[in-house]
């Protein structure tokens, strides 16, 4: 299992990745703060993975969840 999750894990972090970006820009920030906590975990590159944390915590704000948009930032620094 481990190398069949190894070999789909870029596409699949891809498209959930596309997906949060989506549901951001078209104002459906619990999905788009949903997917972004899903991408958090899958093991990106310090540049990738500040980007996403950024894009999180700008939903974060937008649901009313301030303290965790703060960590979020914290963790994308």
């Amino acid at each position: 299992m481990g190398r069949l999750a190894r070999g789909r894990e870029p596409l699949e972090t891809a498209a959930i990745a596309g997906l949060a970006v989506s549901a951001g820009r078209g104002d459906d920030h619990g999905a788009a703060a949903e997917l972004f906590e899903r991408v958090r975990g899958l093991g990106l590159r310090q540049e990738v993975s500040a980007r996403y944390e950024r894009q999180l915590a700008r939903s974060l704000v937008h649901i009313g969840r301030v303290d965790d948009a703060r960590a979020s930032l914290r963790r994308a620094t």
